[in-house]
C-alpha cells in the first residue's frame, strides 16, 4: 500500500521538514513516494493514499488547487479531505469559528474592489496599531503593519492589494513579541508538540524565513482544552493539523490560524514527532 506525498515544483523533494516524515515512512516500512499536485503526468489512482504537503504554490491558483484536491479524492484516499482543503485555504474560515463560538483575532473583512477609509476604521475600532493581510495568502507575503502614522507610507500598496483581493485588517497582538504565537500539533487529533514562534528584531511576522525565532513550548491545560473546542467544531476529520494561537491584551486565547491544509509540523523540533505523523498515516491506511 504506496503512500504519496504531494508536494510544489519548487520543493519537488520536499521541504526539509517533510522530509523527515519521508524518513520516518521509510523506516516504518510504509512504501512511499512525493508527487508534485499540479504535474499533469502523476496518476493518482496509483496510490493508496495521498498526503498533502509542500503544497505551498497554490495561493496565486487556488481554485486550480481546490479542483485538484477534488479531484484526487475521486481517485484515491486523500488527507485532508478535500471540503476541509477547500475551506480552509481562505481564511474567511475564521468567521465560520466565529460564529461558532471560537474567539478569534478582531477582524474587519474588507471586500476585493471596494473603497475603504482606512483612516476611519482606524478611529471607529480604536485601533491604534494593524495587521492587514489577504484572505487567501501564505508565508507572511503582501502583509503589512500600519499605524495611523504611517498608513500614508504603505497606502498606495495597500489600496492597490484591494483592488485585487479580499483583505482582512486586525489589530496587532503585541503577545507575539513575548509569549509568540503559539502553534500547538496534532496528528489524528492527538496531540503531539507545540511551539512558540517569535519575530525577529524590527519585524512583525514570525517566520523562520523571515528571520523569526521558534522554540519548544509545553502548552497550558486551557490552551489544549481551547484546540479540542475547535476541533470539536470541525465538521470533517483530519490526519494532521496545527491550530496557532494568540494571547490578546488581557491574556484570553485567541485562535489566530487554523491551519489544516499545508502546515508545517516543524517535525525538527520533536524527535519522536515523524514517528507519530507516519503511524497516523499508518493508522489511516489501515482504516481507509
Amino acid at each position: 500500500m504506496t503512500v504519496v506525498l504531494a508536494t510544489s515544483s519548487t520543493l519537488p523533494a520536499l521541504d526539509v521538514d517533510d522530509q523527515r516524515l519521508y524518513q520516518a515512512l521509510q523506516q516504518a516500512n510504509v512504501p512511499a513516494e512525493i508527487a508534485v499536485w499540479d504535474d499533469p503526468s502523476v496518476d493518482w489512482r496509483r496510490f493508496e493514499l495521498c498526503v498533502i504537503r509542500s503544497t505551498w504554490d497554490y495561493v496565486p491558483k487556488r481554485q486550480q488547487y481546490v479542483e485538484w484536491a477534488h479531484r484526487v479524492a475521486s481517485q484515491t484516499v486523500l488527507w485532508n479531505p478535500a471540503p476541509l482543503i477547500e475551506w480552509n485555504t481562505t481564511k474567511s474560515y475564521l468567521r465560520d469559528m466565529e460564529t461558532q463560538g471560537i474567539p478569534i483575532v478582531d477582524t474587519e473583512w474588507l471586500t476585493q474592489g471596494t473603497a475603504t477609509d482606512f483612516l476611519g476604521l482606524f478611529q471607529q475600532r480604536g485601533w491604534d496599531d494593524v495587521v492587514i493581510k489577504p484572505v487567501i495568502s501564505a508565508s507572511g507575503k503582501d502583509t503589512f503593519r500600519v499605524t495611523p502614522g504611517t498608513f500614508a507610507d504603505q497606502q498606495a500598496d495597500i489600496e492597490a492589494l484591494l483592488t485585487q483581493r479580499d483583505l482582512m485588517m486586525q489589530p496587532f497582538m503585541r503577545s507575539v513579541l513575548t509569549t509568540g504565537e503559539l502553534s500547538l500539533l496534532f496528528f489524528n487529533g492527538t496531540f503531539s508538540h507545540a511551539l512558540s514562534k517569535i519575530p525577529a528584531q524590527h519585524e512583525f511576522r514570525v517566520h523562520e524565513h523571515l528571520g523569526g525565532t521558534t522554540r519548544r513550548y509545553q502548552p497550558t491545560d486551557e490552551q489544549l482544552a481551547f484546540a479540542q473546542r475547535v476541533f470539536n467544531k470541525l465538521p470533517w476529520p483530519t490526519l494532521y493539523a496545527r491550530v496557532d494561537l494568540l494571547l490578546d491584551e488581557t491574556g484570553n486565547i485567541r485562535l489566530t490560524e487554523l491551519e489544516l491544509t499545508e502546515p508545517s509540523m516543524y517535525l525538527a523540533y520533536d524527535p519522536d514527532s515523524p514517528a507519530r505523523f507516519a503511524q497516523a498515516i499508518q493508522a489511516r491506511l489501515e482504516n481507509r
